[in-house]
């Protein structure tokens, strides 16, 4: 595991000197690095401490700033919650992933649970509007783009809001209107991709593209998936069309627009 610009252990103690004495810091260490397998060193187990305390707010990374290929440490409040799903792992054994949506000032990122933590998403432990804050994700390309998973060494701690998350939630709210649920757009298509084919983790094939639609009030992007794909091969490039019941997302406070199993595609 590697941290960034990470400070020494006793740096990091003078953060929260007035919340454990040195002692209890330094066993605190031990146990940390004992339960990671000594996989981290003493400075990595101090940050780690001191950042599940919330003192280290330098670290936080904003969602707009999330690439792939990093460990990273977020925090936003949670807009969306999708149903839990369960699988079964390769060795037989069951198990369960839940995906959320959280958001800051600067966009949103979809947060991947699994098993223990998609638990306690079912037990109702996160819920919409709540602050949450992920320590030492990962981040990795997703079908919709950028998402962080919460893994081994990662931890997920509520969060107290203040008067800035409660005005970034209006302004998502805002943002993602009751007339979203049912979003249409109007227009005539002016290129269809090739279409791409994934293996999906119940060992499935999905189908994805991507089509781009000339309206009254620009180019709109949308992502065409699995059997909506199918559909599309009905229409051509010049063809007026009309999606319908189109799933609305934000990403950098931008809205994405995908046509999943309930979208309609008709020709006008």
């Amino acid at each position: 595991m590697t941290v960034e610009n990470i400070e020494t252990k006793n740096e990091l103690y003078l953060l929260i000197q007035d919340k454990q004495t040195k002692q209890e810091f330094e066993d605190n260490i031990l146990s940390l690095q004992h339960e990671f397998g000594d996989l981290i060193d003493e400075d990595a187990a101090a940050f780690l401490i001191v950042d599940k305390l919330g003192y280290n707010m330098a670290n936080v990374v904003r969602l707009a700033d999330v690439h792939p290929g990093q460990e990273a440490t977020v925090q936003g409040i949670i807009t969306t919650i999708q149903p839990i799903r369960s699988f079964t792992r390769k060795n037989g054994r069951e198990g369960k992933v839940a995906n959320v949506l959280i958001s800051d000032e600067t966009g949103s990122l979809p947060i991947v649970l699994w098993n223990d933590d998609a638990n306690r998403v079912e037990h109702g432990e996160f819920q919409q509007d709540m602050k949450i804050k992920i320590i030492n994700g990962y981040t990795k390309q997703g079908r919709h783009g950028v998402e962080l998973h919460v893994g081994r060494w990662s931890n997920v701690s509520i969060e107290l809001k203040d008067a800035s998350d409660e005005k970034m939630v209006n302004h998502t709210q805002h943002d993602i209107t009751s007339s979203d649920s049912n979003k249409k757009i109007k227009g005539t298509i002016l290129s269809i991709s090739s279409t791409n084919v994934f293996l999906k983790k119940d060992e499935t094939y999905g189908f994805v593209c991507k089509v781009y639609v000339k309206t009254t009030r620009g180019i709109e992007l949308i992502t065409v998936w699995d059997n909506q794909v199918k559909t599309l091969q009905d229409f051509n490039q010049g063809d007026t069309v009309e999606f319908a019941y189109l799933d609305v997302k934000m990403n950098n406070n931008k809205k994405e627009y995908h046509a999943n199993g309930k979208a309609v595609i008709t020709l006008c």
